[in-house]
């Protein structure tokens, strides 16, 4: 796992048109690449292409680390990749004591709901036609992190 470069975006956009029906351009990876509060990770091919295989791209803003995109390559699905990412942002929140995290899923990535689940998400909330291709619900899951039995301003 690295951060990703703008070198790297013509192989993430293989991935992400693989991975969605309304995948993100080149123009979303270049804004996110230059902000400040956004981080994107990338996975490698282990076979020395270059190609990159997964992607995360996550933000992090005051005391929340708001995760907005998740992308494996089909071909390399069930293999633990997605998380190895999720757990590389959960080690982010420690580092920097954040105490919440917060993602949309859509309600029908049973795969996706199952792994943040077993990371101790739980839904918050359904954003009823979320998804533009489809007007699909996105599932809103988050995870509070830290002392919890303090009271926090959210």
């Amino acid at each position: 796992m690295r951060q990703m470069s703008p070198d790297d975006i013509d192989s993430v956009l293989v991935v992400e048109n693989l991975c969605y029906p309304n995948p993100w351009s080149r123009e979303i990876f270049e804004r996110e690449l230059r902000a400040d509060w956004s981080n994107l990770v990338v996975i490698d091919a282990e076979d020395g292409s270059g190609h990159t295989i997964a992607h995360i791209c996550y933000w992090v803003v005051h005391d929340e680390l708001h995760i907005l995109n998740v992308s494996v390559h089909p071909d390399h699905r069930r293999q633990g990749l997605g998380r190895h990412m999720l757990d590389a942002a959960l080690e982010v929140c420690t580092e920097q004591r954040l105490q919440y995290v917060t993602l949309e899923v859509r309600v029908s990535n049973a795969a996706a709901i199952t792994l943040y689940e077993s990371r101790g998400f739980q839904s918050i909330g359904r954003r009823k036609n979320y998804y533009s291709d489809n007007r699909e619900d996105a599932l809103v899951l988050a995870l509070v992190l830290g002392d919890k039995s303090t009271d926090q301003e959210v």
